[in-house]
This record gives C-alpha cells, structure tokens and sequence, in this order.
C-alpha cells in the first residue's frame, strides 16, 4: 500500500460524520423559544451579554432564498464533494458517511396541513413555501425554504412569513430563513446534509458560531471576534440588520438612517449591540485576514421579551419644520383593558381613563406618587431588572418595579423612534385591543397635513405573531376610508382601531402564544377600522 493511499484511508476513517440533527430532528418544527445546540466552540469568550435571561438557538447564513422553479430541482446538490481524503497538515479532510439527499422530504404537492393555513415548509419543493394555503392578513408565522428533510438540520432554520391581501390572504415571501448553501470552511454544515465541512481541506482560521444566546430587550451584548476568526485581521467590519421597525426606518429616517438598536465598535474585534425591540437580528462580523482573504459570519441574534407586546412605528417622524427627512407627525399607541369596553382616553387629558393605557397615564412618570388615574389592572409587577435600563430606566428606579402594562416612551417629535407597551405577564385568555392615534405635530394639532403609514407588530413570548399596515398593505391612500393624515389632539382626530389579541399563557406564567384577530370597520370583513373624531371601544 502506497503512503498517498494510507494516508487517504486513515484521513477519511478520522474524518466521517453522521447526520447532525437539529432540534426537533429532521422535518420537525424548532421549539420558538429558541432552545437549540450548543455554538461550535462555545464558551465564555464567545460572547458577553448584559441580561440573566438566555437560551440558545442555532443560526448561520442568512437570508438563503432561491429562485422558484417546479419540482424537486429548486434546491440543487450544492455541496461539491470532491474529497479526495488527501489533505495536508495542518489542514484536515472529512466525508460524509450518511449524507442527507438534496431533495429530503420533497413531495408531488403542498400540504396545507387539516386548517388549511400551511406548515410552513415547501413540500413540495418549489422554491415557495405554503403557496396556495389559506390565512389571516396581517399573520406571522415560521417557515423554512428548503427541503422539508433539511429542517433545523446543521445550520438551515426558520425565517417568518408574513399573510398579504384583504379579505382572503395568501403567504409573502419566506424571509430570513438559513437555507442549505455551498459547505465552506467555517465548522458549520452549510449545506444541511448532516455534516459539517465535508468534501474541503479545512484549516481552523474561521469558526462561526452555530449559535448565540438570545437576549432581552435594553439588553447589551458584546461580541468576541476573536473567538470566530482565529487568524491575523488587518480589518474587522460588523453590521445589524434589524426587523419591521428598523426596516421601515432605514428608508424613511435619512441619511444615514436612524435605526432602533445601537452598534458600538463596529470597525473593532469587539462591537457592542445594544437594541430595544424584541425581534430578529441578522449579524454579519466581516474579516479581512493579513493573507488578503476575506472571511465572514453571519448569524440571527434573537431579542425576547416576556409576555405580550404592541409595537409602533411610522414613516414620516419628527417635527412639523425639519427639511430632511420631509415634516413627520406625532402618533401614539393605545393599548385597552380586557374585559372592558369603555371608551378611549377618558374624562380629559387631566382625568385619562384607567381602561386605556397610553402616554398620559402608562409611562414611568405616572406611576410617581400619587399615581392617579394609572391603569390598574390587576397583574403583577416586574422584577425592576425587566425595565430599569429603558430609557426611562431611572424613574422606574424610582418607582422600584416595572408596572403592568408600561408604555416605554412616548415619542412626540423625535427622528426614527418606535412606540412601544409592554405587558410581561397577562392572564391566560385575556384580550387586549390596540389603537393607534393621530394626534398631530409638535405636542399639538396638526399645522399640516402628513399622510402616514404606521406599522403595529405584535410579539407574543418573545416572537412576533402579527403585522399590520407593512406594505403591500398599508394604510391609506388619501383621500379615502383608511386615510391618515391629520391629528386633532387629545380624543380627536384620526384613529385607527388595529387588532383584538387574545394570550394563552401556561400553568407556569409563560406566553405560550397568542390568537390575532384584526379589526374591520363594522359590517365588512376586510380592509383597516379608521374613524374620526369616535372614542368609542
């Protein structure tokens, strides 16, 4: 036996592996708290984060869409296996002994599942997910575009999608989801067939991770390089990529655009991501090595709050006279007490009624003594930890606990900034609706008018469950029924009734998940509930 020969023999006896299985194994459905593998070569270094609250999910490349072809053949072998077992020191070679097919799970037609609304996987393999399948406009839920049998399997997860339309939906496009893509030396199995570098020569300069602790919102999370790329840098660049709010800013804020989260350090071995919003956030660490190679990790970091929360956003903010970006308007956030159907607002602005949490009786200033008029609903309060670093973490110091429901911020004139109410630990079966108010410009009634398209999102547990006003179907346009474009003050004015959410919530306390049921103006069953001038329920 020639050396060339027992080298091979013994470089592909060391190297093979078997089917690495994600969570839930192959074809079954991830676990949305994100509770996933450990990272490749995780440990303390990896990565510092400034909450006590974490679990683990797996992530690598993001955003691997493809184009819609029919048949099996949208998702082609793209593994390149061209081992020869030869590799030399330090570099070293694997097989894969049991590879998972190209088309695992590929089916003749889709499946809808009993409800009709999907699975959330391309059965089909098509290159679409869920096509054809019924549901609610304004729904989230998780899908994966690949083969089903590539599931949660090596670096391949879920993304969202989104139902689009009026009155009957059909699903959007599947977007984030990490979809089988070419192996590359990074120790994770990229193309999802139960390997990970296999068929290369692999040396160990890069090691994404394969997963990341989830965080909290207000939380920072500091991010070791070092840990990821092994080699010698001449440059290091991080980016964020964050969910719908930050999205809408990013086109709409200016130049550069004013976005949600925080990115210190972004040119170090070392950034510093601090974010506000619970969602998914698409990371992207890029090296430049002293061998002139560029190498890259991209990872989702995945932001979870507790319980339930509403989210607003919209395009034109600030103030009535700022020249960029064009004049914007202030809008604000409603939340209703379940079990009631009391009017909005209340008595006047000094009297707000308790059965209506906004910025006149549910942010950390109204809970200083007295308190009066604040919305007492009978649920527990949070640890101060929840909100303590909000940004005004300093009065609820004060307070000494975070109260249930709490607006984080009202935002009457500043650029790129969302709305945001929080309730940690609801009642299993309650049901909260959602308003969004136009209440003008500058703290007063509108001077001019601004045509809006706010967005309201809608978290459940940690993860998003609703969205409404996203395009293609967005408020609007003026003149018409779903017009928005002028404030009045204080319960006057243009006022958009969103959505009732009912919460399921275990024996332990925990948000499980939640149903959404959007609302429509009386008598129809399509299109966004705007009146005027009504404070009615």
């Amino acid at each position: 036996m020639s050396r060339r020969t027992a080298l091979a023999l013994m470089v592909l006896a060391l190297g093979s592996c078997g089917p690495d299985q994600g969570p839930g194994g192959p074809g079954g459905r991830r676990d949305l708290s994100g509770i996933g593998g450990d990272a490749a070569g995780a440990g303390d270094d990896l990565m510092s984060i400034a909450t006590d609250d974490m679990s683990v999910d797996t992530d690598g490349d993001v955003d691997g869409d493809v184009a819609s072809f029919d048949g099996p053949s949208a998702y082609d072998d793209l593994g390149g296996k061209s081992d020869s077992g030869a590799c030399l020191p330090p570099n070293t070679g694997a097989t894969c002994a049991a590879p998972i097919a190209s088309n695992a799970g590929c089916t003749a037609t889709e499946n809808c599942g009993p409800g009709g609304a999907g699975n959330g996987l391309d059965d089909n393999c098509d290159g679409r997910v869920d096509e054809g399948c019924a549901c609610t406009p304004g729904a989230v839920e998780p899908c994966f575009l690949g083969p089903p049998g590539k599931h949660l399997i090596g670096a391949c997860s879920d993304g969202t999608q989104t139902c689009q339309g009026a009155e009957f939906g059909t699903w959007g496009d599947c977007k984030g989801s990490i979809a089988p893509s070419a192996e590359r030396c990074d120790k994770l199995d990229n193309d999802c067939n139960g390997c990970a570098d296999d068929g290369l020569c692999c040396d160990a300069t890069l090691a994404c991770p394969a997963s990341v602790p989830d965080v909290q919102p207000y939380s920072t999370v500091t991010y070791n390089g070092a840990s990821y790329f092994k080699g010698n840098a001449m440059t290091w660049s991080w980016t964020v990529d964050g969910g719908p709010c930050d999205q809408l800013f990013k086109t709409t804020t200016g130049t550069p655009p004013t976005q949600s989260y925080t990115l210190t350090g972004a040119n170090t071995a070392m950034p510093s991501l601090k974010t506000t919003l619970s969602g998914d956030y698409t990371v992207t660490m890029t090296v430049v090595g002293t061998d002139g190679k560029t190498y890259t990790c991209k990872w989702v970091q995945h932001v979870t709050g507790p319980g339930l929360r509403f989210e607003l956003c919209w395009d034109h903010t600030g103030t009535s006279t700022q020249a960029q970006p064009p004049p914007g308007a202030d809008l604000d956030l409603h939340i209703h007490r379940p079990g009631t159907t009391t009017a909005w607002f209340g008595t006047s602005a000094a009297l707000p009624s308790a059965d209506d949490c906004n910025y006149d009786n549910c942010t950390a200033n109204a809970f200083l003594p007295p308190a009066a008029n604040v919305p007492a609903w009978s649920l527990a309060n949070s640890n101060l930890s929840v909100c303590k670093d909000t940004t005004l973490g300093s009065t609820w110091t004060t307070v000494t606990y975070c109260h249930n429901p709490r607006l984080d911020l009202d935002n009457v004139s500043q650029i790129g900034v969302p709305e945001n109410t929080n309730i940690d630990d609801p009642a299993n079966g309650q049901t909260f609706r959602a308003l969004v108010h136009y209440y003008g410009q500058d703290g007063s009634s509108s001077t001019n008018n601004v045509e809006e398209h706010p967005i309201v999102n809608v978290y459940c547990g940690g993860h998003l469950k609703a969205t409404y006003g996203q395009a293609p179907n967005t408020l609007g346009p003026c003149p018409g029924a779903a017009c928005f474009n002028h404030g009045s003050g204080w319960n006057a004015g243009q006022m958009w009734r969103v959505a009732d959410v009912t919460v399921a919530v275990d024996a332990a306390g925990n948000t499980t998940d939640c149903t959404v049921a959007p609302i429509h103006p009386p008598g129809t069953a399509a299109g966004y509930y705007v009146t005027t001038n009504s404070s009615v329920y």
